[in-house]
């Protein structure tokens, strides 16, 4: 073993042992090796004390010494900076060094520098969970970013200085925080907070006076640092009020006298924990200014944000507070019209509405009640609920709640569907229309479809074409109504309760619904079906929708023409027609005009779709099918690209490859990549069966890279074929030593596709191609198929890191051979077979091949030594 070799194993030693640091730690070592100038050796060090077991064990040692090492005199601003930025990395996860106080204060004080946020771009992720596991620790870490960012006496934001967008914390860890540590997070908190509010101090149109930080609030979506951190000291309030109301007091003291929204906003959020306590104080703090009656939101998600403050203390207050303090605010409601009501008289009365509400029942005075019952008439649909959270992420809900729908009759249904008529109409943005209960008769109906297939007959043709699009989808659906799940099959409805509705949709005014109706008679394509409903899809294939034409339809599905023509009225018509023929090929005489109408649409994307219809006609006549084929391609060139003519040509050469060998060789030698490509694979499958394609391979083979890449891929899969093996393995040999590296990895993925016998078989191409170049840039495959089978090919184990070694030695000597990712996984397998095996022969070339890897630090080897010793 080399030096080198040794020096590196020996490193490994004294790693995350406490008695090793000690020793190193007495005989001034560590110190030493902190002091060198040398990179390497400092970087190693550190990563010595960065160990679990040292950080736990000895962290006030580890702090003095790192201390030492950080200390300015003598040395360049350069290699402190540097020094710094590499012991930040010890700072990782803050379970380890958090406990011990001399390296969270070592670490506080780097921090100040500015050290951590320069080492590493997202630091506070490090911190996640420090909230839950040491609160206070999480308190001063957010307290010191704030003083960083946000000095006392700054004014925080303006449009010119926007001092909070540079903070780079989490809003949960604020939040958690306050909720972690509430009374310390309080009292450091909201004596900055409140000078922010005033320092920012402006007022509304309305002459209320506001703050240019928090112009308004919102409910659950705290997107920024700035959000997350009023929210936070209101939630820190509220758990002080609640249980320690008289640290509350004198946190809040004085704040009750200034005219600032936001700070009534964090008072009567917090009153109202504690009614108990703070009953009589709530009600007299919103009686002192009539515009606290309208504390709310500005953006919320479900529910009604407005004046959603005051509500809730006036719901926590009136059950508690005294009888003349009620009457005196159930008159103060009854007397206040905000500002936006006056300017909008069918309002008036609205936030009245809200506020009586809030009154608990059993108190609420005889005026306040009959004014309540007043307002009910003018407002029958207001929404009385508080906001709920939505984090950002906005539901759209059914106009029809989910509950009421199991219980509604068909007449019910066809009400419903008549009310919610446009598709673009909805009054309130979070609840839906017509798009949303669609969905819900879609999902109902697959769950009984006998009884919906009923409802359809029954609605007539002013209903939305969507609800009957649904229920013609839900009824020829084969899974539930949940996209993605791991569901059961649904069961099929009857041919004799299905066929009536879908002639029924067909025949509404204008034909509205021919994509679905079409869809859905492809997915039933297996069952016997009548002329008529045949004739169903012809219609539309001949006389649907156009789409658009030419360069347009590329504007679509990322220019994919099939994805855009299935989306059509005639797209889906020729897809169903392919689905009907490749159910039963006996159709074609009745499906032949609708098939060839598709095939000359004016749409390119139509006539890709249709391809899947010539695909289906080479079970009826495969000469015709190549030949309306080459029609469509000499036509429509721009199809030539799309999904569905791979597969056809795919089909098609095993039997009429001379027919489309002139076609294929065109393709060779088109601009487009795909185009190509799609011509190397087919050629070579061909190639398989007929002497002229094997010829043409090799014309392809001299092409480009994008043709021998296809090549390459086809030969890999279809080696696992006995009758094709032979043929692909020759072909694999010359493709490991193409001159491209794309290639050459290709064809190494050839290891993947076989069975581990076959690999075992396999010998001869193995060695070839670890003396190939491709076995230097990629023997993962082998590598990942020789995992199962280590005992059976133990000269292959050891050959491959043998092959390894010596190519680096001559490539590049003196490197380490980690640098080839493949090699991770040999050093275990090796390890393995020197386990296995008995053979004394192998073992010793397992031993010399371990000795090479150790020396040249060959992948993973040093890990995987260490748990072969911990095996035993």
């Amino acid at each position: 073993m080399t030096p080198d070799a040794f020096l590196r194993l020996a490193k490994q030693v004294p790693v995350n042992s406490i008695g090793w640091f000690d020793v190193l730690d007495e005989s001034g070592a560590i110190g030493r090796w902190l002091e060198a100038k040398d990179s390497m050796q400092f970087n190693y060090t550190i990563w010595l004390l960065s160990q679990p077991a040292v950080l736990t064990g000895r962290g006030p040692r580890v702090a003095a010494l790192l201390r030492s090492a950080l200390h300015e005199q003598g040395r360049d601003s350069g290699s402190l900076e540097e020094r710094r930025n590499r012991v930040m990395h010890i700072f990782g996860p803050p379970g380890m060094f958090v406990k011990s106080p001399d390296l969270w204060q070592l670490f506080m004080e780097l921090f100040a520098k500015g050290c951590f946020e320069k080492a590493h771009q997202h630091w506070w992720y490090q911190f996640h969970d420090l909230p839950e596991k040491n609160p206070n620790a999480a308190l001063e870490l957010l307290v010191a970013l704030i003083e960083k960012h946000l000095p006392a006496g700054s004014k925080g934001f303006t449009e010119t200085h926007p001092k909070f967008d540079i903070v780079g914390v989490d809003g949960s860890f604020v939040s958690r925080v306050a909720q972690a540590a509430p009374a310390g997070f309080a009292k450091i908190m909201l004596p900055r907070i409140v000078s922010l509010i005033r320092t920012n101090e402006t007022t509304d149109k309305w002459g209320r006076v506001t703050d240019k930080i928090w112009p308004w609030l919102s409910f659950g979506i705290h997107h920024d640092f700035r959000s997350s951190l009023l929210h936070g000291i209101c939630d820190a309030l509220r758990l002080l009020a609640k249980r320690v109301p008289s640290e509350f007091e004198e946190c809040t003291s004085g704040l009750d006298e200034l005219p600032h929204r936001n700070i009534s906003f964090l008072l009567l959020a917090a009153w109202s924990e504690n009614p108990n306590h703070f009953a009589d104080r709530s009600v007299e703090y919103l009686l002192a200014d009539p515009n606290r009656l309208d504390i709310g939101y500005g953006m919320w998600g479900a529910g009604n944000g407005s004046a959603a403050v005051s509500r809730t203390a006036i719901k926590a207050a009136s059950p508690y507070c005294s009888a003349a303090n009620l009457t005196t605010l159930e008159t103060a409601i009854l007397g206040f019209y905000p500002p936006f009501e006056r300017e909008d008289t069918k309002r008036l009365g609205y936030m009245q509405l809200l506020l009586l509400h809030a009154i608990d029942s059993n108190r609420i005075g005889k005026e306040a009640r009959r004014r309540l019952e007043q307002l009910d008439r003018k407002f029958p649909r207001a929404d009385l609920s508080q906001p709920s959270a939505s984090n950002g992420v906005f539901s759209i809900t059914s106009p029809v709640p989910e509950s009421a729908l199991p219980k509604m009759t068909d007449d019910q249904w066809v009400s419903a569907m008549r009310k919610y008529h446009d598709p673009e109409s909805r009054s309130n943005p979070f609840i839906g229309g017509a798009f949303e209960l669609a969905a819900q008769l879609d999902a109902h109906a697959r769950r009984d479809k006998a009884r919906f297939a009923e409802l359809a007959i029954k609605m007539s043709a002013d209903i939305a074409p969507l609800y009957f699009d649904a229920l013609v989808r839900a009824l020829t659906a084969k899974q539930g109504d949940q996209p993605g799940s791991n569901q059961s099959r649904l069961p099929e409805l009857a041919s004799e309760r299905l066929l009536p509705v879908l002639r029924y949709v067909h025949n509404l005014p204008g034909h509205p619904c021919g994509r679905w109706l079409c869809a859905a008679i492809g997915d039933i394509a297996e069952r016997e079906l009548p002329d008529d409903v045949l004739g169903i899809v012809s219609f539309y294939a001949i006389h649907g929708e156009e789409p658009l034409v030419g360069e347009a339809e590329k504007k679509y599905f990322g220019g994919d023409l099939v994805n855009y023509g299935i989306n059509t009225t005639r797209g889906a018509a020729a897809d169903a027609l392919g689905d009907l023929l490749f159910s039963n090929p006996s159709r074609w005489p009745k499906l032949e005009e609708a098939t060839r109408s598709v095939l000359q649409a004016r749409s390119w994307s139509v006539r890709a779709v249709a391809v899947s219809c010539l695909t289906a006609l080479l079970n009826v006549d495969r000469s015709m099918a190549v030949e309306l084929f080459l029609e469509l391609a000499k036509s429509a060139p721009a199809v030539v690209g799309s999904m569905f003519v791979d597969r056809f040509l795919h089909y098609a050469a095993f039997s009429h490859y001379a027919r489309l060998r002139e076609f294929l060789l065109g393709m060779v030698n088109d601009p487009n990549g795909d185009i190509r490509q799609m011509a190397a694979r087919t050629i070579c499958l061909a190639s398989f069966r007929f002497a002229e394609a094997e010829k043409d391979l090799q014309s392809v083979l001299r092409g480009d890279e994008v043709c021998r890449a296809a090549v390459a891929a086809c030969v890999a899969e279809n080696l696992q074929f006995p009758e094709v093996s032979d043929r692909s393995r020759s072909l694999l040999v010359t493709l490991f030593r193409d001159e491209s590296r794309n290639v050459r990895e290709t064809a190494s993925r050839c290891f993947h596709s076989i069975s581990d016998a076959q690999l075992c078989e396999e010998r001869c191409l193995i060695e070839s191609f670890i003396e190939s170049p491709a076995f230097a840039e990629d023997a993962y495959s082998l590598v990942l198929a020789l995992d199962k089978a280590v005992h059976r090919m133990p000269d292959i184990v050891c050959k491959i890191p043998e092959r390894a070694v010596e190519i680096h030695c001559q490539l590049e000597p003196g490197k380490p051979l980690g640098t080839w990712l493949w090699t991770q996984q040999m050093a275990g397998l090796v390890l393995r077979l020197y386990d296995q095996t008995r053979d004394a022969q192998i073992r010793k070339r397992c031993l010399d091949v371990l000795d090479k890897m150790i020396e040249l630090d060959f992948g993973d080897i040093t890990n995987e030594l260490g748990k072969l010793d911990r095996s035993y």
